[in-house]
């Protein structure tokens, strides 16, 4: 496998030769060249942006916790929960994260979810102000707002566990409040029908893969799954449902990483070793822009005696079904990250970016062009557009 990260045109130049009609080569100067009948796949991704986990809940008054005095003491915990390796949290991949526990004084008059609610966003910021930590204090931004407390958090690879526990007076038994992780898109349903092609007045914000849940509440709606956004004004759910003029789409706000960022870069493709840090040891169009997003072409090729990787050199043994017999057809892949919005994009059509998406298009298969809303661009053009 081989990987290069793509800031401009200056260090990986992209030409196109035509050896035949059936063979037209591709040359990225410092990656390698490559005939299109070498090309076994291909998939092609724009930069999906991060999407940030939210939950909500309504705070439970003084008769839903059961007491009748005057401050009584109210513990609570959030449990932040990870997917990578935020230890301060939770252990990648494990499900049992470590709470960050609060208290309050809770009276028999707090008889509102609003009163609550004030005391619990009161807690969250004495937290913030006496246990700041190089994150900037909570992994989570907080709205109060009538008796709603809604967070969201501050880093992509964070998700909150959705049962909450207030223990009164340090009682065994907790009373369990469930948050809700479901929020108005933006985006409401027309014309109304049953069906699973359902009419929107737009998809901004929307992608394929999202859950949803569509009604005139969240409680009343159906949820589905969108599998396709068709038009600007259209998508496609995994299953009919009836829907009426208005109906808000609530989206669900599960937590998702980008593909990918600068950061994803620095840690997993390039590493920052002594041999690539110093002035000398890497040029500066292929150090990942920490702040840069980058979309990604990935192919895979048989190697050959032109283009590509070389054919001639001896294959290695015991790779076939028999003891030492010699294996088949080899297989490279090739990747590249390149920077969205520079010269790479540029020119005429889309530029040398472009350039690549029609080789691979032109050879036997069809490449899988994704947008960064999930749905397959049908071409080159609407790939780069």
């Amino acid at each position: 496998m081989k990987e290069a990260i793509v800031n401009s045109t200056a260090k990986y130049p992209v030409s196109l030769s035509t050896i035949d009609s059936a063979n037209d080569k591709i040359t990225i100067k410092g990656f390698g060249s490559f005939k299109e009948d070498q090309v076994v796949s291909a998939v092609a991704q724009r930069f999906q942006a991060s999407r940030l986990e939210a939950m909500a809940f309504t705070a439970p008054t003084a008769t839903e916790l059961g007491i009748t005095e005057i401050n009584v003491p109210v513990t609570f915990s959030i449990r932040v929960k990870t997917f990578g390796d935020a230890s301060e949290y939770a252990t990648s991949f494990v499900m049992n994260s470590r709470p960050i526990i609060f208290e309050v004084l809770i009276s028999s008059t707090d008889n509102t979810a609003t009163l609550v609610a004030n005391k619990i966003a009161s807690a969250f910021s004495e937290w913030e102000s006496k246990f700041n930590l190089s994150n900037n204090g909570l992994p989570f931004t907080v709205d109060n707002t009538t008796g709603v407390i809604t967070m969201t958090m501050k880093d992509y690879t964070l998700f909150f566990q959705s049962n909450i526990d207030f223990k009164v007076n340090r009682a065994v038994s907790p009373v369990t409040i469930t948050g809700v992780k479901a929020f108005d898109s933006g985006n409401l349903g027309t014309v109304g029908g049953t069906a699973a092609l359902v009419t929107v007045d737009t998809t901004t914000g929307l992608r394929v893969g999202d859950t949803v849940t569509i009604g005139a509440t969240l409680a009343a709606g159906e949820t589905q799954v969108i599998v396709a956004l068709d038009t600007d004004t259209s998508i496609t759910l995994d299953s009919s449902i009836t829907w009426e003029v208005d109906d808000v789409i609530y989206l669900h706000t599960t937590a998702l990483n980008p593909t990918f960022d600068g950061k994803y870069l620095e840690e997993n493709v390039r590493m920052s070793l002594s041999a690539t840090s110093d002035s000398y040891g890497i040029s500066p169009d292929e150090k990942p822009f920490i702040s840069g997003n980058y979309a990604t072409i990935s192919f895979v090729v048989n190697d050959a005696n032109v283009g590509g990787i070389d054919g001639q050199y001896a294959k290695h043994k015991f790779l076939g079904a028999t003891r030492g017999e010699l294996g088949g057809t080899r297989e490279f892949k090739f990747t590249l990250y390149l920077l969205e919005g520079s010269d790479m994009w540029a020119g005429s059509a889309g530029g040398k970016v472009f350039d690549i998406i029609t080789w691979l298009s032109g050879s036997s298969i069809t490449p899988v062009l994704s947008l960064a809303d999930g749905s397959i661009a049908a071409d080159a053009a609407a790939w780069v557009a």
